[in-house]
């Protein structure tokens, strides 16, 4: 945004206000942890976590993603997919995000998926076939608030920093990515992104232990 300021010479100066930093919406490696091995009270709340942890994992596949997954992305040791939200816009030629199906995913799969995995089935109990568009557009807007309720509600029982919600696993997914030194062209690529840019935007700031180790080669060699 831009100002006019007037001045005593009855002239006007332009002032650009400086654009707010993005606050950043990722948990401590401690917290995710903690949320990773959390037993819920409610089977409500076990299953909201079962769906961040299965974002977390998945390169931070965004919910309405996991609500539209069926067995047929599953390609051998990959999940397979294109995001929803860059689908209209993406060219056909571009390249699907892969996802390595590990053995947590796996589990997850197991555990919250439904039976039939014929390849035209949904993954997840969250749609339907049949469902209209704005049906179906319903369902992931009540399941991804639902959830999210859950969410907050673990998130101030365990006393984390931050307010947990679905979009959260993404960061963290990014920024722990970040930390272990993974190439920024990787994250990228795994987020589904068509630019560096969007990707930095994502990571939050270093853990402290690497702060501490990335300066202590500053002055290695320095001092005789």
């Amino acid at each position: 945004m831009i100002l006019y300021t007037y001045s005593s010479k009855d002239t006007f100066k332009k002032y650009t206000i400086p654009a707010p930093q993005k606050i950043s919406r990722t948990l401590k490696k401690e917290e995710i942890k903690l949320i990773i091995n959390y037993t819920a009270k409610r089977e409500g709340d076990a299953i909201a976590l079962d769906y961040w942890v299965f974002s977390f994992i998945s390169n931070g596949m965004n919910f309405k993603d996991i609500a539209l997954l069926k067995y047929g992305n599953i390609n051998g040791d990959f999940i397979e997919f294109r995001r929803a939200k860059t689908k209209r816009i993406t060219k056909n030629s571009s390249l699907p995000i892969m996802v390595p199906l590990d053995e947590n995913l796996l589990y997850i799969i197991k555990k919250r998926g439904n039976k039939s995995k014929k390849k035209e089935d949904y993954i997840f109990p969250i749609l339907k076939h049949g469902l209209t568009p704005q049906q179906e557009y319903d369902h992931i807007k009540t399941f991804v608030r639902n959830t999210n309720k859950r969410l907050t509600r673990v998130g101030i029982e365990l006393g984390l920093s931050l307010k947990v919600t679905s979009y959260v696993a993404r960061h963290c997914f990014a920024t722990i990515q970040k930390n272990n030194n993974a190439l920024l062209a990787y994250i990228s690529e795994a987020l589904g992104h068509s630019n560096l840019k969007t990707t930095q935007n994502y990571f939050g700031r270093f853990e402290d232990e690497g702060l501490k180790v990335f300066h202590s080669g500053l002055m290695e060699g320095m001092v005789d």
